[in-house]
């Protein structure tokens, strides 16, 4: 291994929780209400299986392959040339994916950011990730102890805001058409879940290898609960249109902007009514 840095497995844990959650958040309400309805916030329980699937396998193969990743025991696995084969391919698609991602990150600023030039925010993110990648796995651990706070925080800020605005009833009736609709929500969200294989970099650059499972498990109960929260809100305050926007949040705000202007309307009309 080129890397020398060591992390510890809660830092690890919080990376696990960076990654699923970094787009998750924003876009999980609207995938996961296409299918599931009213029923959405019941979708990332089920689709949490194929997290712990995924955190079990890997964590198998580390004791087999303990310094390696995916990359280098495939070679072992399947063979030198498939496994070269799978590695690029592997590289490749995540290229593609990171692609997405940042587009779907300059899209989201660009709201509150309407005369940047998406490049620009496309750009400045890409020089960020440059910054801490080159400082190596430890960078990236510590970033994340001093960022996640400041994520979850406006989280919990946001849904206390939001209480006043909650309509019970948009839940009901839960599992109204059974369990098939928020299965069917899981199916949409569980690709989310399959990030968690990306503990198959972490391993092997851990100092407290015995805490990996545990904390990993804890890392996907967060995720969980984060998602169900966000989920529930989500569908308590927008009802049934949740799943027509792709960014739930900004679509509130900007509802609440018209319905605003609409009530302003209406009372200059009954002030200036003889």
């Amino acid at each position: 291994m080129i890397e020398k840095g060591k992390i510890s497995s809660l830092q690890m844990a919080m990376l696990l929780y960076f990654i699923v959650l970094a787009t998750a958040i924003l876009t999980l309400p609207s995938v996961a209400g296409k299918d599931a309805k009213q029923d959405l916030w019941l979708s990332p329980i089920w689709a949490s299986l194929i997290g712990f699937l995924t955190l079990g396998i890997f964590l198998k193969l580390n004791k087999f392959y303990p310094n390696e990743n995916i990359i280098q025991y495939s070679e072992r696995i399947i063979g030198k040339l498939a496994g070269k084969t799978l590695g690029f391919i592997y590289l490749f698609f995540h290229l593609y994916l990171n692609g997405i991602v940042l587009r779907q990150y300059a899209e989201f600023i660009a709201n509150f950011l309407p005369k940047t030039p998406i490049p620009v925010v496309i750009a400045s993110m890409v020089l960020v990730c440059m910054f801490v990648v080159y400082g190596g796995v430890e960078v990236l651990a510590r970033a994340t102890q001093v960022f996640l706070p400041l994520f979850i925080l406006p989280l919990l800020l946001m849904v206390l805001l939001l209480l006043p605005d909650i309509e019970i009833d948009n839940i009901f009736p839960i599992m109204g058409n059974g369990i098939l609709p928020s299965l069917q929500g899981a199916t949409s969200i569980q690709s989310w879940f399959n990030d968690f294989f990306y503990i198959s970099f972490f391993l092997p650059f851990l100092k407290d290898r015995s805490k990996a499972r545990k904390l990993g498990v804890i890392s996907i109960v967060a995720v969980v609960l984060t998602m169900v929260i966000t989920n529930l809100i989500t569908i308590l305050v927008l009802g049934s249109t949740t799943q027509e926007y792709i960014y739930p949040e900004k679509e509130r705000f900007r509802w609440e902007k018209y319905y605003s202007l609409i009530f302003l309307e209406k009372a200059m009309l009954i002030q200036q009514s003889p």
